[in-house]
């Protein structure tokens, strides 16, 4: 609570040092152009105390989209004030007329916003990509679920030949070290091992003949060969 008090002191003391600066400074200024400077140093003013007073980065989201939208965003916010301030500065010293300074500080505002634009496209895009590899990491996940499933099922049944057990170790090794892929073939592969291990996990709930199981061993070793060149 505390904090949020001093962050809006800071805002008004801002605002008022601004609104202030402009009434005794700027008092042979005309009306509607001191107003308008007023406005486009607030606009500015407010810009940056919410980058820097109310940050936009949430450290607790998994996606850091901020931390990508952040560059653009301050880089166009950076550019843009300083092209306010000089054409501010520029139009009280040679004197333009309201409606050129007004013209001016609309472009401006529109490349302001442009870039912004541009960092909410970014933002998107690592959402995008995110979400991309949170897809890929459960399915490899899901499938390192089951192939665990499967050994202690196996490790279940008495008498069970050991290298059987053995190659069941060898394939949870595999899937351990298995990239997760974009590509739609590596895919349709985690999907394929995913249904066969749950396919010899249903069939080992009924019958405990190692021949049975060896076989779909060697279903998931075929499959999961061809996984590993992607």
């Amino acid at each position: 609570m505390e904090k949020v008090f001093y962050r809006f002191l800071s805002l008004a003391l801002g605002y008022g040092l601004i609104i202030g600066g402009f009434i005794i400074i700027g008092e042979s200024l005309e009306i509607r152009i001191r107003t308008l400077d007023i406005i486009v140093i607030c606009i500015y003013f407010t810009l940056f105390s919410k980058l820097m007073i109310f940050p936009r980065v949430n450290l607790n989201d998994s996606v850091h989209k901020e931390i990508g939208m952040l560059g653009i965003h301050l880089a166009s916010l950076i550019m843009c004030s300083m092209l306010a301030l000089g054409f501010m500065v520029y139009g009280i010293l040679y004197m333009l007329a309201f409606k050129y300074q007004l013209l001016g500080q609309l472009a401006i505002f529109m490349v302001l916003i442009m870039g912004h634009v541009a960092a909410l496209q970014s933002g998107e895009k690592i959402q995008h990509i995110h979400d991309k590899e949170q897809i890929n990491v459960s399915g490899k996940n899901t499938l390192s679920r089951e192939i665990d499933g499967l050994s202690e099922d196996v490790s279940s049944i008495k008498d069970i030949d050991i290298s059987t057990k053995l190659r069941l170790r060898s394939i949870q090794e595999d899937i351990r070290y298995i990239v997760p892929s974009t590509n739609n073939d590596a895919k349709s592969l985690d999907n394929q091992l995913i249904q066969l291990t749950i396919n010899l996990r249903s069939v080992l709930r009924n019958y405990s003949n190692n021949d049975v199981i060896i076989e779909g061993i060697e279903r998931i070793e075929t499959v999961l060969s061809k996984r590993k060149k992607y």
